[in-house]
């Protein structure tokens, strides 16, 4: 069994913190993207429509990749405690 002393705890427990808090921001900014390239989908055929729903999937797509890659950070930090 792994034993940590007290400060690799007190390391371990902002460094879990920490990531709670970046899942936390890419969650908002996954939200507030997802709104906005849904109210995108109300403005009329241009080609501007289409470009910004391009770019809005594909950040969209980039923030769940890096919500799954925090929360498996997560995951590695917790198995370790």
């Amino acid at each position: 069994m792994l034993v940590m002393d007290e400060e690799e705890l007190k390391i371990l427990e902002l460094n879990i913190k920490d990531l709670i808090s970046q899942r936390q921001l890419v969650v908002s900014a996954l939200i507030v993207l997802i709104g906005g390239v849904c109210g995108a989908l109300l403005l009329p055929n241009i080609a501007l429509k289409f470009a910004l729903i391009t770019v809005g999937v594909y950040f969209a797509i980039v923030l769940i990749r890096d919500f799954y890659n925090i929360n498996a950070n997560i995951r590695k930090y917790l198995r370790k405690k």
